[in-house]
């Protein structure tokens, strides 16, 4: 290596007044000296191979280097991670001021070059930002067109609460919505869609968030390839495509090794995993399989495609019930599920059989009533099941049933939640008959996906 120190007369000598070069230009053996100093363009200057360095870092020390530096990031997780978090819009901008005031003032970094890096740096954030508003728009979108209720609906009526057809069905949505916008919508849209059929709620969420690392690779239409590489110089397409087939080979064999055996049995009993285990090597072929062709051609559409064609194929297994078995629903394991229309196949409300709500449901009252609590009142055999006689801890009785506790604020609370649902289910109406145009009302409540697969 070459250590260039620039002086006045050389860049002054090669007519470049306005240059400024500070600090210690570092260049490759094999390139001329003088190159930094007399390239005309950036392509030229880009060829010199050379950047500038500090040697010298601050002047307490290398164990003070690196603590300095880690001061922002300590700062960061300080601040979100107290009981009263900062708002990212103070903590975030926070943490870069105090990152630029170590580098003047603790590593002695240039001020220009300083400032310049800031703006580099704002044109680098313009790719995510503009992806993740992509995202952010993609999930509004769909709560604002009721597209995520309609979708709940329909997947209830499609698996008539089959565990292992909910999972497989929301694995191959959730590679789509990854392929298509990428930064977490999988898992904010899936999650809450298994809540609703009744799984846990945790679980759910550690499913799907393990789901998504099967599809990150190519999320939000390759981003993490052609962004986060694209730095990296001397990297062609070619190198971006095999960088892609040989995570597809990877992430296939892994789909199929650890998807079944630690993913599913999160939310689904192994033994039903076990009655079911053609569909599932069925359904994931309908996802994996085309994610991998396409890995071989393309690193920005395995992900979208391979979700797309797995919700089309995985939709027609669970249709014919290719590969599955009966499926018994044990109270003890899931949530029960109401409905909330008179629709066979309505929204359905997750509630606990402990919730003071389920008595009143299960007595059919009049769910406009403005009074749930003569509903609760009534059920007389509630009363009697959580009765001391029979075993059960009187306080739950008394705190779940007894109007004159402060405890009825619940029912109130649920009361609104069930005119929620309910609007929701106004809006959405009655499911169509294929004859009463179901087809043409599928396509009008999904277009947010689908509209989003034909930009991209």
């Amino acid at each position: 290596m070459v250590q260039v120190q620039p002086s006045l007369e050389l860049y002054e000598g090669a007519g470049y007044d306005d240059a400024i070069f500070v600090g210690t230009y570092t260049c490759p053996s094999d390139v001329d000296p003088d190159c930094p100093f007399i390239c005309s363009t950036l392509s030229e200057c880009d060829a010199c191979g050379c950047f500038v360095v500090d040697e010298e870092g601050g002047p307490w020390g290398d164990a003070m280097d690196v603590i300095m530096c880690l001061l922002p990031i300590i700062f960061l997780l300080g601040v979100t991670l107290k009981p009263n978090p900062l708002p990212t819009t103070v903590s975030l901008p926070a943490a870069a001021m105090m990152m630029l005031l170590v580098r003047v003032m603790y590593l002695g970094s240039d001020p220009t070059l300083s400032c310049g890096a800031i703006i580099s740096g704002f044109h680098e954030a313009l790719s995510p930002l503009t992806i993740m508003f992509g995202a952010i728009a993609l999930f509004e979108t769909m709560e604002a067109t009721l597209c995520l209720p309609y979708m709940m609906r329909e997947m209830k009526s499609l698996t008539e609460g089959h565990i292992v057809a909910e999972l497989m069905l929301i694995f191959a949505f959730a590679y789509m919505i990854e392929g298509a916008s990428g930064f977490g919508t999988p898992v904010a849209l899936g999650a809450p869609m298994l809540v609703s059929l009744g799984h846990d709620k945790f679980g759910s969420i550690v499913t799907l968030l393990v789901m998504n690392t099967f599809a990150t690779v190519w999320g939000a239409a390759g981003t993490p390839i052609w962004f986060g590489l694209g730095n990296i110089s001397g990297l062609s397409e070619d190198d971006f495509v095999e960088v892609s087939f040989k995570a597809g080979v990877c992430l296939t064999f892994a789909a199929y090794l650890i998807l079944p055996t630690l993913v599913l049995p999160i939310l689904c009993p192994v033994q039903e995993l076990k009655k079911n285990f053609l569909f599932i090597i069925l359904s994931l072929t309908s996802v994996m399989g085309p994610v991998l062709v396409m890995s071989f051609f393309t690193y920005e559409f395995p992900s979208l495609i391979g979700g797309m064609l797995g919700c089309i194929i995985s939709a027609v297994l669970i249709r014919f019930r290719v590969g599955l078995k009966e499926y018994s629903h044990p109270t003890n394991e899931r949530h029960l599920k109401i409905s909330t229309t008179s629709s066979s196949h309505g929204l359905v409300s997750s509630l606990r059989p402990d919730d003071p709500l389920f008595a009143a449901v299960q007595n059919n009252c009049d769910k406009n009533s403005d009074d749930l609590k003569e509903c609760v009142d009534n059920d007389e055999d509630v009363e009697e099941e959580h009765s001391p006689e029979n075993g059960t801890d009187a306080s739950i009785s008394e705190e779940s049933y007894n109007v004159d506790s402060k405890d009825v604020e619940v029912l109130e609370d649920a009361d609104q939640v069930l005119a929620s649902i309910n609007s929701v289910e106004a809006a959405l109406g009655p499911r169509k008959s294929f004859a009463e145009g179901y087809l043409k009302e599928l396509i009008g409540r999904t277009f947010p996906i689908w509209g989003t697969v034909l930009l991209l």
